[in-house]
């Protein structure tokens, strides 16, 4: 039957992603006595959840986080509102729960004298049921509660730890802290050691100058610098012009040396010079602008002042010439430039002039430069003291502002703790529900582990059922000894015949049909379910054969009685042989062909060829050939048959290992068979009964019916399945004595 049309166990389209529908498969069978076993243990769970707590006592106290606190004279921190308020009062709450905070309230004389009703003993035990919260609507509330199972204990932690929290952060937002007033006080102290330090800095540099101003006294250093350098350089000026003149004396230069040469280096003949130039000028104008001529006696005059002039050139430059050790040259406003000698003496006093007086303004400017340092860092410090001044003073006149109880600052106490009469929870019965669902799902948990890694088959709708087939996928029941249960005697048939025409339909053509029936493993029931759906063949009209190919079960031969029957491996060549060996049993159109007593020993006989043969011939003779050839991994005959065989039946019982099923499909494809029908033997009577609604209608109704067609007929050795088929057609069954002999 198609999965797509019927589901085996729902009845309905399988929606195999639900999962209810996969906890129901793994949990189905198991239902009685899981839940036996979660009422057993969730009771057990619930009773010891009961008691693992006791009513709980809760006790609440508040405290006050202020923004700001009232000004008395001076805006301070304390008396404008905290920046970031919200995260002050955050950061408050969670000192509230500081290890330290709990360890002080844990050695209170408060906590001392309840602590025998508790077993708290360490800052953990405290902290599991220490409750610190605060609240958007009243920010400037931190609320602090404690559970206990005794309601003194809860009061007097909370008050404890408000209490340990108000002593050791009592002046947090307050500006009056001994540490702080303590520090301001040293830093007073040491700004007023440095500043008397400078001061006395600042005296001594005085005190050298005998005057605070140095800047005066630097700038007359640096005048004094300047006129004894301007002096020096004319002095080496001059000295120069003496070493000019001898370098050019010696090197014979100064004979080719015209005045206006010479006039370059000395500043006399320069002059010359120039007044030749000017009583020259003065000589043509006259003799232009007045007509005059060489005669006359002003012109007369100034040619002899012209030549003159000129006697005095010329003998300065002889005297230049001349090279002579007592030579005397002029500066440039025709003064004589002292000799050499002089010049050199002059200029090493100058020197040392020079290097005191830089020395001098040296260690003036040092000082200098000290002293306006001194004056500033003395100024700093005063600024400092000042600062640190204001600050004591402000403290001292702010600190006055006090909280109306007992705490200073902005931190008080405006809720303590009372003791509660009545308890505000009572955790036992949420316990017990958490211990009767936990304990109470372990059973549940350990049948679905179980039944999810089981690797065996247990129900007709398994995957591997489905996948292995082309859509026929049927279920036989495991009917036990006897056909004593009727209505699922029927439904066994009713399977039969629903296995049987589904086959038929496929076969549209109505061709001759050879099917192979096997299994993953011995004791599937193999057998026993051949003889059913070959007795239903038979009943529909077909000539039907059971072809027994199993040589070492040899199932079908015992079960109709030819355990002695001849050798059909050597048969296997000759026609007239294998029709001889072909026996009609007491059923119309069914018929069996036995394995031969001793083929065990002969199955290396077979071959693809001389199957094909056998096959073949049977083909022409009967409608439907089934053939019993073996379990498919332990037989070799199954392997032959596989591939010749229109379609292959695998039968898979209850309890068969999943890996087994899938290596035997893995197997049959590999040999190029094809699966056409995969069923599933053995399956429980409740899983028969719950595979279609329609079937149990049908079976209520024949119930009665069937019942006296059974009770009066003979025995018959044939199997519980083959049995079941017989009910319906009247013929008297005793299963006891058929179920030993099934494979």
């Amino acid at each position: 039957m198609s999965l797509n049309q019927v589901d085996w166990d729902a009845g309905q389209e399988q929606e195999q992603a639900n999962p209810l529908i996969m906890i129901h498969r793994l949990l189905r069978g198991k239902y009685i006595w899981v839940c036996t076993l979660a009422v057993v243990f969730g009771v057990a769970g619930g009773v010891a959840g009961y008691r693992s707590q006791e009513p709980q006592y809760n006790s609440t106290g508040q405290i006050r986080i202020q923004p700001s606190l009232p000004k008395v004279l001076f805006t301070t921190e304390q008396s404008t509102a905290t920046q970031m308020f919200s995260s002050f009062v955050n950061t408050q709450a969670k000192l509230i729960q500081n290890p330290e905070v709990i360890q002080r309230a844990l050695e209170s004389d408060e906590w001392k004298a309840v602590s025998h009703l508790s077993d708290i003993q360490s800052v953990y035990d405290v902290r599991k049921n220490l409750r610190v919260k605060t609240s958007r609507a009243a920010q400037q509330i931190i609320e602090v509660s404690f559970s206990d199972e005794h309601p003194l204990v809860s009061s007097t932690i909370v008050g404890a730890v408000m209490d340990s929290y108000i002593m050791q952060f009592k002046n947090e937002g307050s500006i009056d802290i001994p540490e702080i007033r303590k520090m301001l006080e040293n830093r007073e102290a040491n700004l007023i050691a440095d500043r008397d330090n400078f001061d006395a800095q600042i005296l001594a540099i005085a005190g050298r100058y005998r005057t605070e101003n140095l800047e005066p006294l630097v700038l007359n250093a640096l005048n004094t610098i300047r006129l004894l350098e301007a002096q020096r350089e004319v002095l080496i000026d001059q000295k120069s012009r003496y070493e000019q003149s001898r370098k050019k004396i010696e090197n014979g230069d100064s004979e080719l040396l015209t005045p206006e040469q010479a006039a370059e280096d000395d500043p006399m003949i320069a002059g010359y010079l120039a007044r030749k130039i000017e009583l020259e000028e003065a000589k043509d104008e006259m003799m232009i602008a007045e007509g005059l001529r060489e005669g006359h006696r002003d012109v007369q005059r100034l040619t002899s002042m012209i030549q003159s002039n000129q006697q005095r050139i010329e003998s300065r430059l002889k005297e230049l010439q001349s090279g002579e050790e007592s030579l005397v040259l002029v500066d440039d406003d025709g003064n004589p430039i002292p000799s050499v000698d002089v010049l050199e003496s002059k200029i090493e006093k100058l020197d040392a002039m020079l290097e005191s007086a830089k020395n001098k303004s040296k260690k003036l400017f040092e000082d200098s430069v000290d002293l306006r340092d001194y004056r500033a860092k003395r100024a700093d410090k005063q600024a400092s003291i000042v600062q640190v001044t204001q600050r004591l003073d402000q403290i001292d006149t702010e600190s006055q502002v006090k909280d109306a109880e007992q705490i200073t600052g902005k931190i008080s106490i405006v809720g303590r703790p009372i003791t509660p009469s009545e308890p505000t929870s009572d955790p036992r019965i949420k316990m017990a529900g958490v211990g009767f669902v936990g304990a109470g799902s372990l059973p549940v948990l350990a049948a679905l582990a179980l039944a999810y890694f089981s690797h065996r088959i247990q129900y007709s709708d398994d995957d591997i059922l489905s996948e292995a087939s082309n859509g026929i996928v049927g279920m036989l029941p495991d009917l036990g000894d006897s056909l004593a249960d009727k209505e699922l005697a029927d439904a066994s048939a009713f399977a039969v015949h629903q296995i049987r025409s589904q086959l038929q339909i496929k076969n549209h053509l109505g061709e001759s049909r050879v099917y192979g029936v096997t299994s993953p493993a011995p004791q599937d029931g193999k057998t026993s379910m051949i003889i059913a759906i070959g007795l239903s063949f038979a009943e529909s009209g077909d000539r039907t054969l059971l072809l027994d190919l199993d040589f070492i079960g040899r199932g079908l031969s015992v079960h109709f009685g030819y355990p002695k029957a001849p050798s059909l491996a050597e048969s296997l060549e000759s026609s007239e042989a294998i029709d001889s060996l072909i026996h009609e049993t007491e059923f119309d159109g069914l018929s069996v062909l036995p394995a031969g007593f001793g083929d065990d020993e002969r199955v290396s006989r077979l071959s693809p060829r001389s199957v094909n043969a056998l096959i073949s011939h049977l083909r022409t003779k009967f409608d439907t050939i089934l053939i019993d050839s073996g379990p498919i991994l332990a037989s070799v005959e199954a392997s032959f048959v596989t591939p010749q065989a229109d379609g292959m039946i695998l039968v898979v019982g209850r309890g068969q290992q999943k890996p087994l099923v899938k290596k035997a499909v893995e197997y049959i494809r590999s040999l190029e068979g094809n699966i056409i029908a995969t069923i599933f033997n053995r399956a429980l009577a409740q899983d028969l009964r719950q595979s279609s609604n329609s079937m149990s209608v049908h079976f209520s109704r024949q119930i009665s019916r069937q019942q006296e067609a059974v009770d009066g007929q003979p025995s018959m050795r044939v199997g519980p399945v083959a049995g079941a088929l017989f009910c319906t057609k009247g013929v008297p069954t005793d299963v006891s004595v058929a179920k030993g002999a099934e494979s």
